[in-house]
């Protein structure tokens, strides 16, 4: 642990070492300057910034839930027809092979008899024009449809807590580290 009484700097020119009330190198003779503060803070902010948004993800996830939740109860069923259908080619691949998403335009009729067109999300299921899907909807909304069950935002707000979490211990871990100074972080690590 070091203190004011012995600190010292250490010359960038030819690593030698002076005592902190030193201003010239004893070796060169090089004008020696302390370690500048403004990084430490620096990544004290940006790990804060990183923590911050982890508790939003985390923050999101009860919501995401409720919103499900809420959905499931209240959501119909119907059937629906696919009036178009876009192919596009995902970025990501499956063992070495493109995967393609399809964007669908659809028309389906509620219960009370009204029809309603709605643009679904990407699906990897092959939609083409004239295809007959499965609609869930709110019957409260009915513009709020989807192609795909209603519990997908579990995996969602899953997807977010664990990302939200991942940040906060991220974050909170790394303003413990630099709050700690650099000697705490190599004597935690085993290599001092």
């Amino acid at each position: 642990m070091s203190t004011a009484s012995n600190a010292s700097l250490k010359c960038r020119e030819c690593g030698g070492l002076a005592p902190a009330t030193r201003r010239t190198c004893p070796i060169c003779g090089t004008t020696l300057r302390a370690p500048s503060r403004l990084l430490p803070i620096a990544g004290a902010l940006a790990l804060a910034g990183l923590a911050g948004l982890g508790g939003a993800l985390l923050w999101s996830v009860p919501h995401l839930l409720r919103d499900s939740a809420a959905f499931e109860a209240r959501a119909l069923q119907a059937s629906g027809t696919v009036l178009s259908a876009e192919q596009r080619e995902s970025k990501e691949q499956i063992g070495g092979r493109r995967i393609f998403l399809y964007y669908a335009v659809v028309r389906f009729r509620d219960a009370g008899g009204r029809f309603h067109t709605f643009h679904a999300g990407a699906s990897r299921n092959p939609l083409a024009g004239g295809d007959t899907v499965g609609v869930f909807y709110d019957p409260n909304e009915p513009s709020r449809a989807s192609l795909h069950r209603p519990t997908g935002s579990r995996s969602r707000a899953a997807l977010f807590g664990a990302i939200g979490l991942a940040l906060v211990v991220l974050g909170v871990g790394g303003i413990y580290g630099i709050a700690r100074g650099p000697r705490s972080l190599v004597a935690g690590a085993g290599l001092d």
